[in-house]
Protein backbone atom coordinates (compact mmCIF):
# COMPACT_ATOMS: atom_id res chain seq x y z
CA UNK A 1 0.00 0.00 0.00
CA UNK A 2 1.23 3.37 -1.30
CA UNK A 3 2.22 5.62 1.99
CA UNK A 4 0.66 9.16 2.12
CA UNK A 5 3.47 11.81 3.51
CA UNK A 6 1.45 14.51 5.29
CA UNK A 7 2.12 18.46 3.84
CA UNK A 8 4.41 19.72 5.98
CA UNK A 9 6.68 16.84 6.19
CA UNK A 10 6.97 16.09 2.94
CA UNK A 11 7.82 19.73 2.51
CA UNK A 12 11.10 18.95 4.97
CA UNK A 13 11.55 16.39 2.85
CA UNK A 14 12.24 18.55 0.00
CA UNK A 15 13.98 20.57 2.18
CA UNK A 16 16.03 18.20 3.30
CA UNK A 17 16.95 16.93 0.02
CA UNK A 18 18.55 20.18 -0.86
CA UNK A 19 20.50 20.34 2.20
CA UNK A 20 18.37 23.91 2.36
CA UNK A 21 16.56 26.08 5.15
CA UNK A 22 14.02 28.82 4.01
CA UNK A 23 14.62 32.52 6.17
CA UNK A 24 11.84 34.89 6.13
CA UNK A 25 12.51 38.23 7.59
CA UNK A 26 11.04 41.84 6.54
CA UNK A 27 9.88 44.71 8.28
CA UNK A 28 6.47 46.79 9.01
CA UNK A 29 5.20 50.63 9.38
CA UNK A 30 2.43 52.35 9.71
CA UNK A 31 1.58 56.10 9.98
CA UNK A 32 -2.17 57.31 10.74
CA UNK A 33 -2.18 61.02 11.41
CA UNK A 34 -6.12 62.69 12.85
CA UNK A 35 -6.77 66.05 11.68
CA UNK A 36 -7.85 68.89 13.82
CA UNK A 37 -8.65 72.02 11.50
CA UNK A 38 -6.85 75.36 12.26
CA UNK A 39 -7.34 77.63 9.86
CA UNK A 40 -5.02 80.26 11.95
CA UNK A 41 -2.07 78.31 10.96
CA UNK A 42 -3.02 77.25 7.30
CA UNK A 43 -3.93 73.33 8.78
CA UNK A 44 -6.83 73.61 5.67
CA UNK A 45 -6.57 70.94 3.17
CA UNK A 46 -8.92 68.66 2.68
CA UNK A 47 -8.20 66.05 5.74
CA UNK A 48 -9.25 68.86 7.91
CA UNK A 49 -12.55 69.25 6.11
CA UNK A 50 -14.13 65.79 4.91
CA UNK A 51 -11.74 63.11 5.67
CA UNK A 52 -10.35 63.79 8.99
CA UNK A 53 -7.79 61.32 9.38
CA UNK A 54 -5.25 59.38 6.92
CA UNK A 55 -3.36 56.24 7.41
CA UNK A 56 -0.06 54.93 5.45
CA UNK A 57 1.75 51.35 5.48
CA UNK A 58 4.53 49.33 4.55
CA UNK A 59 4.91 45.51 4.67
CA UNK A 60 8.50 44.41 3.61
CA UNK A 61 9.23 40.55 3.43
CA UNK A 62 12.42 38.93 2.62
CA UNK A 63 12.36 34.97 2.12
CA UNK A 64 15.86 33.05 0.76
CA UNK A 65 15.73 29.26 0.29
CA UNK A 66 18.15 27.38 -1.77
CA UNK A 67 20.13 30.46 -3.15
CA UNK A 68 17.06 32.53 -4.36
CA UNK A 69 15.96 36.04 -2.52
CA UNK A 70 12.31 36.47 -2.90
CA UNK A 71 11.38 40.46 -2.14
CA UNK A 72 7.64 41.82 -1.98
CA UNK A 73 6.63 45.13 -0.36
CA UNK A 74 2.31 45.82 0.53
CA UNK A 75 1.69 49.19 0.69
CA UNK A 76 -1.57 51.13 1.75
CA UNK A 77 -2.38 54.92 1.43
CA UNK A 78 -5.68 55.62 3.13
CA UNK A 79 -6.87 59.41 2.35
CA UNK A 80 -2.82 59.98 2.17
CA UNK A 81 -1.24 63.65 1.37
CA UNK A 82 2.34 62.14 1.85
CA UNK A 83 2.55 61.29 -2.34
CA UNK A 84 1.50 65.01 -3.15
CA UNK A 85 0.97 67.26 0.50
CA UNK A 86 -2.35 69.10 -2.10
CA UNK A 87 -4.09 65.46 -2.77
CA UNK A 88 -6.08 62.87 -0.79
CA UNK A 89 -4.66 59.37 -2.44
CA UNK A 90 -6.14 55.82 -1.72
CA UNK A 91 -4.63 52.75 -2.88
CA UNK A 92 -2.84 49.88 -1.84
CA UNK A 93 -1.83 46.54 -3.24
CA UNK A 94 1.78 45.22 -4.21
CA UNK A 95 4.11 48.03 -4.94
CA UNK A 96 7.82 46.10 -4.81
CA UNK A 97 8.41 42.87 -5.90
CA UNK A 98 12.16 41.03 -6.75
CA UNK A 99 13.42 37.98 -7.46
CA UNK A 100 17.46 37.59 -6.90
CA UNK A 101 19.39 35.27 -7.62
CA UNK A 102 23.68 34.50 -7.28
CA UNK A 103 25.11 31.70 -9.90
CA UNK A 104 28.84 31.71 -9.20
CA UNK A 105 29.95 35.84 -9.96
CA UNK A 106 26.60 36.25 -11.97
CA UNK A 107 24.29 38.59 -9.72
CA UNK A 108 20.72 38.34 -11.26
CA UNK A 109 17.91 40.16 -9.81
CA UNK A 110 14.14 40.33 -12.04
CA UNK A 111 11.92 43.09 -10.60
CA UNK A 112 12.12 46.14 -8.44
CA UNK A 113 15.35 47.17 -7.43
CA UNK A 114 17.46 50.04 -5.90
CA UNK A 115 21.24 50.89 -7.10
CA UNK A 116 23.30 53.96 -7.73
CA UNK A 117 26.19 54.98 -10.72
CA UNK A 118 28.77 56.92 -8.39
CA UNK A 119 27.05 59.23 -6.14
CA UNK A 120 24.33 59.21 -8.17
CA UNK A 121 24.57 62.14 -10.22
CA UNK A 122 23.43 60.35 -13.36
CA UNK A 123 21.37 57.35 -12.03
CA UNK A 124 19.93 56.80 -8.09
CA UNK A 125 17.06 54.72 -7.85
CA UNK A 126 15.93 54.79 -4.20
CA UNK A 127 13.27 55.13 -1.55
CA UNK A 128 12.46 57.94 1.36
CA UNK A 129 8.98 57.02 2.87
CA UNK A 130 9.42 60.07 5.15
CA UNK A 131 8.91 62.04 1.91
CA UNK A 132 6.83 59.66 0.04
CA UNK A 133 9.60 59.13 -1.83
CA UNK A 134 10.28 55.81 -4.37
CA UNK A 135 12.28 55.39 -7.20
CA UNK A 136 12.73 51.89 -7.65
CA UNK A 137 13.31 50.42 -11.49
CA UNK A 138 10.87 47.41 -12.62
CA UNK A 139 13.12 45.25 -14.89
CA UNK A 140 16.23 43.29 -15.57
CA UNK A 141 19.58 44.05 -13.61
CA UNK A 142 22.88 41.81 -14.04
CA UNK A 143 26.18 42.14 -12.01
CA UNK A 144 29.19 40.03 -12.68
CA UNK A 145 32.72 40.50 -10.45
CA UNK A 146 35.54 39.24 -12.43
CA UNK A 147 37.87 39.71 -9.02
CA UNK A 148 37.23 41.93 -5.71
CA UNK A 149 39.01 44.52 -7.57
CA UNK A 150 37.02 44.45 -10.99
CA UNK A 151 33.06 44.60 -11.41
CA UNK A 152 30.19 45.33 -14.32
CA UNK A 153 26.42 46.05 -14.11
CA UNK A 154 23.92 46.47 -16.03
CA UNK A 155 20.11 47.31 -16.50
CA UNK A 156 17.09 48.02 -17.97
CA UNK A 157 13.58 48.52 -16.58
CA UNK A 158 10.89 51.51 -16.18
CA UNK A 159 10.88 54.09 -13.15
CA UNK A 160 8.09 53.21 -10.24
CA UNK A 161 5.07 55.64 -10.86
CA UNK A 162 3.55 54.77 -7.07
CA UNK A 163 1.56 51.38 -8.14
CA UNK A 164 2.29 51.56 -11.54
CA UNK A 165 5.86 52.32 -13.91
CA UNK A 166 6.09 55.27 -16.16
CA UNK A 167 6.34 54.57 -19.86
CA UNK A 168 9.85 55.56 -20.61
CA UNK A 169 12.66 53.09 -20.95
CA UNK A 170 15.76 53.71 -18.57
CA UNK A 171 19.17 51.39 -19.61
CA UNK A 172 22.63 51.89 -17.92
CA UNK A 173 25.69 49.97 -17.78
CA UNK A 174 28.70 50.77 -14.88
CA UNK A 175 32.32 49.17 -14.34
CA UNK A 176 34.41 50.18 -11.52
CA UNK A 177 37.64 49.07 -10.97
CA UNK A 178 40.27 49.68 -7.65
CA UNK A 179 43.48 49.94 -8.10
CA UNK A 180 46.42 49.20 -5.04
CA UNK A 181 49.54 50.93 -5.40
CA UNK A 182 51.22 50.01 -2.15
CA UNK A 183 49.77 50.03 1.63
CA UNK A 184 49.40 53.71 1.28
CA UNK A 185 47.81 54.54 -1.87
CA UNK A 186 44.42 53.38 -3.79
CA UNK A 187 42.67 54.30 -6.42
CA UNK A 188 38.92 53.27 -6.96
CA UNK A 189 38.09 54.34 -10.53
CA UNK A 190 34.73 54.14 -12.12
CA UNK A 191 32.06 55.01 -15.11
CA UNK A 192 28.81 54.67 -16.01
CA UNK A 193 25.98 55.22 -18.84
CA UNK A 194 22.67 56.03 -18.96
CA UNK A 195 19.60 56.02 -21.46
CA UNK A 196 16.76 57.25 -21.71
CA UNK A 197 14.21 56.70 -24.19
CA UNK A 198 11.12 58.46 -24.60
CA UNK A 199 7.63 56.81 -25.42
CA UNK A 200 5.57 58.00 -28.67
CA UNK A 201 2.92 59.49 -26.65
CA UNK A 202 5.25 62.01 -24.83
CA UNK A 203 7.50 63.08 -28.23
CA UNK A 204 4.10 63.68 -29.52
CA UNK A 205 2.87 65.41 -27.14
CA UNK A 206 6.50 67.41 -26.84
CA UNK A 207 6.37 67.99 -30.07
CA UNK A 208 2.96 69.77 -30.39
CA UNK A 209 3.59 72.11 -27.36
CA UNK A 210 7.03 73.17 -29.66
CA UNK A 211 5.44 73.85 -32.93
CA UNK A 212 3.17 76.41 -31.28
CA UNK A 213 6.47 78.49 -30.92
CA UNK A 214 7.64 81.05 -32.83
CA UNK A 215 10.03 79.86 -35.24
CA UNK A 216 13.30 80.55 -33.80
CA UNK A 217 12.14 78.97 -31.04
CA UNK A 218 11.40 75.16 -32.80
CA UNK A 219 13.52 72.08 -32.44
CA UNK A 220 12.99 69.03 -33.77
CA UNK A 221 13.00 66.78 -29.77
CA UNK A 222 14.80 63.95 -29.42
CA UNK A 223 13.58 60.31 -28.20
CA UNK A 224 17.03 59.37 -26.61
CA UNK A 225 18.95 61.08 -23.40
CA UNK A 226 22.52 59.94 -23.25
CA UNK A 227 24.22 60.70 -19.76
CA UNK A 228 27.75 59.78 -18.59
CA UNK A 229 30.41 59.90 -15.98
CA UNK A 230 33.41 59.24 -14.77
CA UNK A 231 34.76 58.88 -11.23
CA UNK A 232 38.05 58.39 -9.30
CA UNK A 233 38.65 58.09 -5.49
CA UNK A 234 42.01 58.50 -4.08
CA UNK A 235 43.31 57.17 -0.61
CA UNK A 236 46.27 57.91 0.54
CA UNK A 237 47.00 57.84 3.90
CA UNK A 238 44.98 60.31 6.22
CA UNK A 239 43.91 61.87 2.49
CA UNK A 240 41.05 61.33 0.11
CA UNK A 241 39.79 63.17 -3.05
CA UNK A 242 36.96 62.28 -4.77
CA UNK A 243 36.38 63.90 -8.49
CA UNK A 244 33.60 63.09 -10.91
CA UNK A 245 32.51 64.29 -14.27
CA UNK A 246 29.57 64.23 -15.58
CA UNK A 247 27.52 65.21 -18.95
CA UNK A 248 24.31 64.98 -21.00
CA UNK A 249 23.34 64.95 -24.19
CA UNK A 250 21.38 67.94 -25.46
CA UNK A 251 17.34 67.83 -24.51
CA UNK A 252 14.12 69.75 -23.99
CA UNK A 253 14.10 70.83 -20.24
CA UNK A 254 12.16 73.88 -19.08
CA UNK A 255 13.33 77.05 -19.04
CA UNK A 256 13.54 79.31 -15.77
CA UNK A 257 10.85 80.58 -16.28
CA UNK A 258 8.72 77.34 -16.88
CA UNK A 259 6.62 79.18 -20.61
CA UNK A 260 8.86 76.81 -22.44
CA UNK A 261 11.20 73.74 -23.71
CA UNK A 262 14.57 74.78 -24.89
CA UNK A 263 17.07 72.33 -26.00
CA UNK A 264 19.79 72.02 -24.06
CA UNK A 265 23.15 70.08 -22.91
CA UNK A 266 23.91 69.63 -19.07
CA UNK A 267 27.80 68.81 -17.08
CA UNK A 268 28.16 68.04 -13.80
CA UNK A 269 32.06 68.81 -12.18
CA UNK A 270 31.72 67.79 -8.19
CA UNK A 271 34.92 67.00 -6.50
CA UNK A 272 35.87 66.30 -2.41
CA UNK A 273 38.73 66.73 -0.19
CA UNK A 274 39.00 64.79 3.32
CA UNK A 275 41.54 64.92 5.37
CA UNK A 276 41.51 63.23 9.30
CA UNK A 277 43.94 62.55 11.90
CA UNK A 278 43.57 61.70 15.49
CA UNK A 279 41.82 64.98 16.79
CA UNK A 280 41.23 66.99 13.60
CA UNK A 281 39.25 66.89 10.39
CA UNK A 282 38.55 68.52 6.87
CA UNK A 283 35.95 68.42 4.74
CA UNK A 284 35.86 70.59 1.39
CA UNK A 285 33.67 70.36 -1.27
CA UNK A 286 33.04 71.71 -4.71
CA UNK A 287 30.23 71.36 -7.38
CA UNK A 288 28.94 72.94 -10.54
CA UNK A 289 26.88 72.06 -12.59
CA UNK A 290 24.55 73.82 -15.69
CA UNK A 291 21.36 72.31 -17.41
CA UNK A 292 21.67 68.70 -15.70
CA UNK A 293 17.88 67.75 -15.43
CA UNK A 294 17.33 64.19 -15.68
CA UNK A 295 13.92 62.91 -15.69
CA UNK A 296 12.06 60.44 -17.14
CA UNK A 297 10.18 62.48 -18.96
CA UNK A 298 10.36 66.52 -19.72
CA UNK A 299 6.81 67.35 -18.41
CA UNK A 300 7.51 65.60 -15.11
CA UNK A 301 8.64 68.11 -12.30
CA UNK A 302 9.40 68.72 -8.72
CA UNK A 303 9.95 65.69 -6.86
CA UNK A 304 8.29 63.11 -9.35
CA UNK A 305 10.57 61.45 -12.58
CA UNK A 306 14.05 62.22 -10.80
CA UNK A 307 16.47 59.29 -12.21
CA UNK A 308 19.76 60.91 -10.24
CA UNK A 309 20.64 62.76 -7.39
CA UNK A 310 21.98 66.21 -6.78
CA UNK A 311 24.48 66.07 -3.52
CA UNK A 312 23.37 69.50 -1.96
CA UNK A 313 26.06 72.15 -0.83
CA UNK A 314 24.99 72.62 2.41
CA UNK A 315 24.75 70.81 6.20
CA UNK A 316 22.40 68.46 6.98
CA UNK A 317 20.36 69.75 9.88
CA UNK A 318 18.93 67.42 12.89
CA UNK A 319 17.70 70.12 14.93
CA UNK A 320 14.21 71.96 13.96
CA UNK A 321 15.49 75.56 13.78
CA UNK A 322 18.41 75.20 11.83
CA UNK A 323 16.91 73.01 9.55
CA UNK A 324 14.33 75.24 8.16
CA UNK A 325 15.98 76.77 5.50
CA UNK A 326 17.65 73.28 4.34
CA UNK A 327 18.16 73.52 0.44
CA UNK A 328 18.05 70.82 -2.39
CA UNK A 329 20.39 71.27 -5.91
CA UNK A 330 19.25 73.14 -8.41
CA UNK A 331 18.70 71.03 -11.60
CA UNK A 332 18.52 74.05 -14.00
CA UNK A 333 22.64 75.23 -12.37
CA UNK A 334 24.61 76.13 -9.66
CA UNK A 335 28.30 76.92 -8.48
CA UNK A 336 28.32 75.99 -5.11
CA UNK A 337 31.02 74.78 -1.98
CA UNK A 338 31.12 73.97 1.36
CA UNK A 339 34.31 73.33 4.12
CA UNK A 340 33.82 71.71 7.23
CA UNK A 341 36.54 71.53 10.25
CA UNK A 342 36.45 69.76 13.09
CA UNK A 343 38.93 69.97 15.88
CA UNK A 344 38.61 67.92 19.60
CA UNK A 345 41.51 68.76 21.21
CA UNK A 346 40.58 65.89 24.08
CA UNK A 347 37.96 63.55 24.75
CA UNK A 348 35.43 65.99 26.58
CA UNK A 349 35.55 68.53 23.89
CA UNK A 350 34.70 69.28 20.13
CA UNK A 351 34.45 72.31 17.56
CA UNK A 352 32.80 72.32 14.40
CA UNK A 353 33.07 74.93 12.00
CA UNK A 354 30.89 74.57 8.57
CA UNK A 355 30.47 77.13 5.77
CA UNK A 356 28.71 76.67 2.11
CA UNK A 357 27.49 79.23 -0.41
CA UNK A 358 25.63 78.47 -3.84
CA UNK A 359 24.95 80.79 -6.38
CA UNK A 360 23.70 80.58 -9.86
CA UNK A 361 25.46 80.52 -13.19
CA UNK A 362 25.10 84.09 -13.17
CA UNK A 363 27.02 84.38 -10.02
CA UNK A 364 23.88 85.16 -8.07
CA UNK A 365 23.61 84.36 -4.60
CA UNK A 366 21.30 81.60 -4.15
CA UNK A 367 21.99 80.31 -0.38
CA UNK A 368 24.85 81.15 2.52
CA UNK A 369 25.14 79.57 5.86
CA UNK A 370 27.89 79.95 8.36
CA UNK A 371 27.47 77.39 11.29
CA UNK A 372 29.62 76.89 14.36
CA UNK A 373 28.94 73.83 17.01
CA UNK A 374 30.94 73.29 20.12
CA UNK A 375 30.63 69.97 22.22
CA UNK A 376 31.59 69.57 25.51
CA UNK A 377 31.46 66.73 28.19
CA UNK A 378 31.46 67.49 31.88
CA UNK A 379 31.15 64.04 32.99
CA UNK A 380 29.85 60.55 32.48
CA UNK A 381 26.69 62.16 33.07
CA UNK A 382 26.68 65.38 31.64
CA UNK A 383 27.23 66.87 28.08
CA UNK A 384 25.96 69.64 26.18
CA UNK A 385 26.27 71.51 22.71
CA UNK A 386 25.51 75.25 21.93
CA UNK A 387 26.16 76.40 18.63
CA UNK A 388 25.06 79.53 16.28
CA UNK A 389 23.83 79.04 12.64
CA UNK A 390 23.46 82.22 10.27
CA UNK A 391 21.69 81.99 6.50
CA UNK A 392 21.00 83.37 3.09
CA UNK A 393 18.32 81.40 2.04
CA UNK A 394 16.38 82.64 -1.50
CA UNK A 395 12.38 81.96 -1.07
CA UNK A 396 12.36 82.61 -5.53
CA UNK A 397 14.62 79.72 -6.06
CA UNK A 398 14.22 77.36 -3.43
CA UNK A 399 10.29 77.65 -3.14
CA UNK A 400 9.06 79.15 -6.09
CA UNK A 401 7.57 81.94 -3.97
CA UNK A 402 7.71 85.27 -4.57
CA UNK A 403 9.13 86.68 -1.38
CA UNK A 404 12.46 88.05 -0.48
CA UNK A 405 15.17 86.70 0.44
CA UNK A 406 15.48 85.03 3.80
CA UNK A 407 18.38 86.20 6.23
CA UNK A 408 18.58 83.95 9.80
CA UNK A 409 20.53 84.35 12.95
CA UNK A 410 19.78 81.13 15.00
CA UNK A 411 21.60 80.53 18.12
CA UNK A 412 20.96 77.03 20.14
CA UNK A 413 21.92 74.96 22.85
CA UNK A 414 20.88 70.82 24.14
CA UNK A 415 22.01 69.47 27.33
CA UNK A 416 21.76 65.94 28.06
CA UNK A 417 21.83 64.58 31.55
CA UNK A 418 21.97 61.23 32.40
CA UNK A 419 19.93 60.55 36.03
CA UNK A 420 21.09 56.94 36.67
CA UNK A 421 21.77 53.94 34.36
CA UNK A 422 18.36 54.21 32.74
CA UNK A 423 16.71 57.42 33.58
CA UNK A 424 18.26 60.18 30.99
CA UNK A 425 17.09 63.83 30.23
CA UNK A 426 17.37 66.07 27.31
CA UNK A 427 16.68 69.45 26.42
CA UNK A 428 16.76 71.87 23.62
CA UNK A 429 16.83 75.95 23.12
CA UNK A 430 16.65 77.35 19.74
CA UNK A 431 15.89 80.72 18.56
CA UNK A 432 15.53 82.13 14.86
CA UNK A 433 15.49 85.75 14.31
CA UNK A 434 14.96 87.06 10.84
CA UNK A 435 13.05 90.01 9.44
CA UNK A 436 11.57 87.50 6.49
CA UNK A 437 8.92 84.90 5.90
CA UNK A 438 7.41 83.84 9.15
CA UNK A 439 8.98 86.06 11.59
CA UNK A 440 11.14 85.07 14.59
CA UNK A 441 10.90 81.95 15.81
CA UNK A 442 11.90 80.28 19.49
CA UNK A 443 12.14 76.41 19.81
CA UNK A 444 11.96 74.46 22.88
CA UNK A 445 12.14 70.85 24.07
CA UNK A 446 12.18 68.67 26.86
CA UNK A 447 12.68 64.55 26.43
CA UNK A 448 12.80 62.12 29.34
CA UNK A 449 13.36 58.51 28.69
CA UNK A 450 13.44 55.67 30.41
CA UNK A 451 15.59 53.05 28.88
CA UNK A 452 15.35 50.74 26.47
CA UNK A 453 11.05 51.01 26.94
CA UNK A 454 9.91 54.69 27.22
CA UNK A 455 10.54 57.95 25.79
CA UNK A 456 8.53 61.07 26.62
CA UNK A 457 8.37 64.90 25.07
CA UNK A 458 7.07 68.28 25.15
CA UNK A 459 7.98 70.98 22.83
CA UNK A 460 6.59 74.87 21.51
CA UNK A 461 7.62 76.13 18.63
CA UNK A 462 6.41 79.82 19.34
CA UNK A 463 6.06 82.35 16.56
CA UNK A 464 7.29 85.47 18.66
CA UNK A 465 7.11 88.41 16.23
CA UNK A 466 5.10 87.03 13.19
CA UNK A 467 4.96 88.47 9.82
CA UNK A 468 1.93 86.38 8.49
CA UNK A 469 -0.08 86.23 11.38
CA UNK A 470 -2.13 88.77 13.15
CA UNK A 471 -0.84 87.15 16.60
CA UNK A 472 1.64 84.65 18.07
CA UNK A 473 1.08 81.27 17.26
CA UNK A 474 2.27 78.75 19.20
CA UNK A 475 3.47 75.31 17.38
CA UNK A 476 3.25 72.80 20.56
CA UNK A 477 4.15 69.11 20.31
CA UNK A 478 3.22 66.25 23.46
CA UNK A 479 4.63 63.01 21.92
CA UNK A 480 5.62 59.22 23.98
CA UNK A 481 7.36 56.11 22.52
CA UNK A 482 7.22 52.68 23.71
CA UNK A 483 9.44 50.49 22.63
CA UNK A 484 9.51 46.10 23.19
CA UNK A 485 12.12 44.29 21.65
CA UNK A 486 11.77 45.57 17.76
CA UNK A 487 8.62 46.87 18.08
CA UNK A 488 7.92 51.10 18.77
CA UNK A 489 4.76 52.67 18.96
CA UNK A 490 4.04 56.54 18.86
CA UNK A 491 1.55 58.38 19.36
CA UNK A 492 1.99 62.73 19.43
CA UNK A 493 -0.21 65.55 19.06
CA UNK A 494 1.66 67.77 16.71
CA UNK A 495 1.09 71.40 15.36
CA UNK A 496 3.52 72.23 12.53
CA UNK A 497 4.11 75.58 10.63
CA UNK A 498 4.21 75.11 6.73
CA UNK A 499 7.88 74.91 5.34
CA UNK A 500 10.43 72.86 4.16
CA UNK A 501 11.27 69.55 5.35
CA UNK A 502 14.52 67.93 3.92
CA UNK A 503 15.94 64.36 4.73
CA UNK A 504 19.25 63.28 3.00
CA UNK A 505 19.57 66.33 1.02
CA UNK A 506 15.74 65.70 -0.56
CA UNK A 507 13.48 68.39 0.08
CA UNK A 508 9.97 69.32 -0.72
CA UNK A 509 7.53 72.15 0.99
CA UNK A 510 5.05 70.92 3.12
CA UNK A 511 1.65 72.68 4.41
CA UNK A 512 0.84 73.51 8.01
CA UNK A 513 -0.27 70.27 10.18
CA UNK A 514 -2.51 70.11 13.15
CA UNK A 515 -3.49 67.19 14.77
CA UNK A 516 -2.45 63.76 16.21
CA UNK A 517 0.23 61.07 14.69
CA UNK A 518 0.32 57.88 15.78
CA UNK A 519 2.93 55.17 14.44
CA UNK A 520 4.00 51.69 15.03
CA UNK A 521 7.27 50.38 13.25
CA UNK A 522 8.85 46.95 13.99
CA UNK A 523 11.12 44.46 12.09
CA UNK A 524 11.57 40.56 12.59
Amino acid sequence: MKKLYPPVLLFNLILFSFNVYPQLSGDFITNTNFYVKDTSIGANTSQYKHEFSSSEAWLFLNYEIAGFKFNVRYDLFNNSPLLDPNEVYTKQGLAFYSVRKKIENLDITAGYFYDQFGTGIIFRAFEDRILGLDYAINGVRLAYEFSDKFRIKAFTGRQKNRFDVHPQVLKGVNIEKDFYLGDNLQFYSGAGLINRTLDQATINQLANEINSYKLEDRFVPKYNLFAFTFYNNMVYKGFSWYIEYARKSAEAIRSLSGDKFEFKEGQVLYSTLNYSRKGFGLSLQHKRSEGFSMRVSPFTSFLVGTINYMPPMSKQHAKVLPARYSISAQEAGEIASQAELTFSPSKKSTFMLNFSYVSNNSNKRLFREAYFEYYRKFSKSLNSTIGIQSVYYDKLTYENKLEDPVQTITPFTEIVYKIDKKKSMRTELQYLFTHQDHGDFLFALAEFNIAPNYSFSVSDMINTKPKKLDEVKHYYSFAAFYSLNQTRFGLAFVKQVEGVVCTGGVCRVEPAFSGFKFSVSTSF
